[in-house]
């Protein structure tokens, strides 16, 4: 008689985190927990890719968790061989994931990424090498750092990069299939509404849109912005005060339209910002609101436009 296979600690562990992560039910203090177990040991981390990796691979929920186009072999660790029992363990893992899929539009952000931070939340980490990301609202980052090479994803979001100088591994950012490589140099990587933009606050940085698209040395003051089809934009100055604002708890709005202004706010309020009205009789927008009183430049914005302002809950607030 066949003796029961006992379940690999290590592998039970990652699938077992690999399930939390995807119910959407965990604090802070869970995130870190599930951060630290990984850096624990070289084991967790490959382990956890592997229940990752074998999720990617069920052919019959590839359409609904396809990688993005610009994923390549190389970011991903496909199992060559598998301990008996995981496929059956990992696959009864789907069928619960499947339950998640409509109610939780970051399923994917939350597997992938090692840091996120949600709307309204900074953060800072210090990455393997000593160079530090600061996180905007809403934002995720898969750090992929090897041997060889020092290389994060943005995978949706903002984030700041103060980079520690390593000139035989340079260090890259990449997003929307695109990359940004610097040695030591201070710069940030924005990934909103399909396009990606790049501003450098200190050295130089070589931008590289994905699909074969040419490559733009950039200095400090200046951005740059792609697309994920390849297209690039011109090289411009750029406002450093109001592109740095937010690393200093502040929106700095310089002549901007309404509505374009409310969105940049939206970006940092918890909930949901609605317009009621004709947007084309508010003109623009010069102000400097203060990310720890969001609610009160709202009161502020709304009061100088002649608009009132209605809070439904915490999280729906209607100007009209």
């Amino acid at each position: 008689m066949s003796q029961p296979i006992s379940p690999d600690p290590v592998e039970q562990a990652a699938q077992d985190w690999f399930l939390r992560l995807t119910a959407g039910d965990m604090d802070t203090a869970d995130l870190q927990s599930f951060r630290d177990w990984r850096q624990a040991d070289p084991r967790h981390e490959a382990a956890f890719r592997e229940v990752r990796a074998l999720w990617n691979d069920l052919d019959p929920l590839e359409p609904a968790f396809a990688p993005a186009a610009n994923e390549t072999a190389t970011h991903r660790i496909r199992p060559r061989l598998f301990r008996p029992g995981a496929v059956a363990a990992v696959t009864a893992l789907a069928a619960c994931l499947l339950l998640f899929v409509a109610t939780t539009p970051d399923l994917l952000l939350m597997i992938e990424a090692d840091y996120r931070t949600d709307r309204g939340e900074q953060a800072s980490v210090t990455l393997p090498d000593g160079t530090v990301a600061h996180l905007n609202t809403g934002s995720a980052l898969d750090v992929r750092y090897s041997d060889g090479r020092r290389e994060v994803a943005l995978l949706t979001g903002e984030a700041w990069f103060d980079v520690a100088r390593d000139t035989e591994r340079p260090f890259s950012v990449l997003a929307l299939g695109g990359n940004s490589t610097a040695v030591g140099t201070a710069y940030a990587v924005r990934d909103r509404d399909g396009i990606a933009t790049v501003t450098v606050t200190e050295g130089t940085v070589r931008v590289t849109p994905g699909k074969g698209g040419d490559g733009q040395l950039l200095h400090a003051g200046q951005r740059i912005a792609y697309r994920a089809d390849g297209g690039i934009g011109p090289m411009e100055r750029v406002d450093m005060d109001a592109a740095t604002a937010w690393r200093r708890g502040m929106i700095l709005l310089r002549d901007r339209p309404f509505t374009e202004a409310l969105e940049e706010i939206g970006r940092y309020h918890p909930g949901r910002i609605l317009l009621l009205g004709d947007e084309t009789k508010l003109g623009r927008v010069t102000a400097r609101l203060s990310l720890g009183a969001l609610d009160s430049g709202i009161d502020a914005l709304a009061a100088t436009h002649g608009l009132s302002v209605i809070r439904l809950t915490d999280y729906l607030v209607i100007l009209r």
